[in-house]
């Protein structure tokens, strides 16, 4: 079975870097000096430029040879509407109470600084993503809130993510670049978009 290497990404004769969407043309050639002593084919790459100047001049045959394009790296897939926007309302309701050790009563709630860190961080997301709007900012207890809104699609949308129009507020929080850093990775692992 014949094994032929994967692009350098460099045109042979002039070094120039092959770059993406750049058409190119890649030929295989006899390499009778393999080391193992079976018969190769060696993989060489060349710009368009060089190409047609090597074929003009006659200068020796491919055993084989195509054009190709280094294709762009592909879109991750999208999340759903209804993913993103299940996922923010779940968000708001309440953190349930677990005890701390099966010989005690006391109950340790969630971390509300998390909590309201992801509110708010995803409050962003999906305003960028125009699933939610600005209605108002407010300010209650020394607290600055953004108050946002999603409306329904209608009823005959194939991608409906159902419910009556909502109203959210969520209180706007200070993030470290650290905890940034640690609610970037979470959401790029849950979602396929980064932030």
């Amino acid at each position: 079975m014949w094994q032929i290497e994967k692009t350098t990404k460099r045109c042979q004769e002039c070094n120039s870097t092959i770059e993406v969407s750049q058409h190119y043309f890649s030929a295989l050639f006899p390499n009778p000096t393999d080391k193992t002593g079976e018969p190769r084919l060696l993989r060489r790459d060349f710009c368009a430029n060089c190409w047609e100047r090597r074929t003009a001049a006659g200068e020796e045959p491919p055993f084989s040879f195509w054009q190709t394009v280094i294709e762009p790296p592909a879109e991750p897939p999208k999340t759903p509407r209804e993913v993103l926007l299940n996922f923010f309302d779940n968000l708001f309701k309440e953190a349930t109470e677990v005890p701390a050790a099966e010989n005690t009563s006391v109950p340790v709630v969630q971390d509300t600084r998390l909590k309201s860190q992801v509110k708010y961080l995803f409050a962003l997301i999906m305003m960028r993503k125009k699933l939610l709007r600005l209605k108002s900012p407010l300010t209650r207890d020394n607290t600055r809130y953004l108050v946002l809104e999603r409306f329904a699609k209608p009823q005959r949308s194939p991608d409906n993510f159902g419910g009556d129009a909502k109203v959210y507020e969520v209180a706007e929080v200070n993030i470290s670049d650290e905890e940034l850093d640690s609610l970037r990775q979470e959401f790029s692992q849950l979602f396929e978009f980064r932030i």
